[in-house]
């Protein structure tokens, strides 16, 4: 039962299996909490749907369709989801991989005017590689921006990881999001996410890091990408431009295209050695970081002194 006095579950078990120990955010349907796994005694991520919603079976439905499809999708920029499962009243519950670190969003704090692009494409890249993955089992993230991506710490670095897929519900108490991080079809409830619509947000995403701010779209209209970040190749900015279109038909078919796109984009501004630049291995964040780094763009872009 919930604790009344601070209206979460804290110190509970979920089937003798998952303690509750940390509350870490609230939406108006669920709660989301640090659990310790005593199957094999490590840290998880719970996502528990809140008790009076139990016997809704649309939202049920809701809550638990996507955790589903992305239990047995396995990416290293994706944050797994181990399973789905229900506790002994019957309240459904995602259990997920617990990550440590910072979102995007958080990131970008540090960078006012946008990241310099050596640092965004290794931030981004491996987002790139997950949502294409994702996209070619035909899974849709529905509601990605940079409160949903991680960079999670691992080892000594850090790994971009691609979070809540399927997030469609109400975002956390407090949390920045608005119509503004949605694709325009899906901001008057009556169309569905799918492909076209993750792309839109890929291109909001890019924009953001390149650029430093959302795109003002709710009135149709954006300051143009190369207005705000007038070192970027041209091709870059078409590509953003193209991903952020009013008209679905007129976008990147799919989260591949994309990344292909932009690996296009940075071959055409190759220098020196080609090196990969999709990846999954950790990001190392510089102290320091100069505006405009000095870039070998072959299938690679690193970040370093000019």
């Amino acid at each position: 039962m919930r604790n009344a006095a601070t209206d979460t579950r804290t110190g509970e078990f979920l089937n003798q299996k998952f303690e509750l120990r940390e509350l870490l955010e609230s939406s108006e349907v669920h709660d989301t909490y640090r659990a310790l796994d005593r199957t094999n005694a490590s840290e998880v991520k719970v996502r528990l749907l809140r008790p009076e919603f139990a016997l809704q079976s649309t939202v049920v439905q809701g809550f638990v369709r996507a955790p589903k499809t992305v239990a047995g999708f396995k990416h290293p920029n994706v944050a797994q989801v181990f399973s789905v499962e229900s506790d002994e009243t019957g309240i459904p519950y995602v259990v997920e991989e617990f990550l440590r670190g910072e979102t995007l969003t958080q990131m970008l704090q540090n960078f006012p005017g946008g990241m310099p692009l050596g640092v965004a494409m290794a931030v981004v890249s491996p987002v790139l590689e997950a949502m294409a993955a994702a996209h070619k089992r035909g899974i849709i993230h529905g509601r990605l921006d940079s409160e949903h991506v991680m960079i999670a710490k691992v080892g000594s670095g850090s790994v971009p990881k691609v979070i809540a897929f399927g997030a469609l519900g109400p975002e956390p108490r407090g949390a920045a999001s608005d119509a503004q991080r949605l694709a325009p079809e899906l901001r008057n409830g009556k169309a569905k996410p799918d492909l076209s619509s993750d792309v839109w947000s890929l291109g909001a995403l890019l924009y953001v890091t390149l650029g430093g701010q959302e795109p003002e779209t709710l009135r149709g209209v954006h300051t143009s990408l190369d207005e705000l970040a007038p070192h970027l190749p041209s091709e870059i900015v078409e590509l953003v431009e193209r991903c952020l279109s009013a008209i679905p038909r007129a976008r990147p078919k799919a989260a591949g295209e994309v990344r292909d796109a932009l690996v296009a984009a940075c071959e055409h501004m190759r220098v020196g050695e080609t090196k990969p630049l999709l990846t999954a291995t950790p990001l190392r964040q510089p102290a320091a970081v100069p505006r405009r780094p000095t870039c070998s763009l072959g299938r690679r872009c690193e970040h370093g002194p000019g």
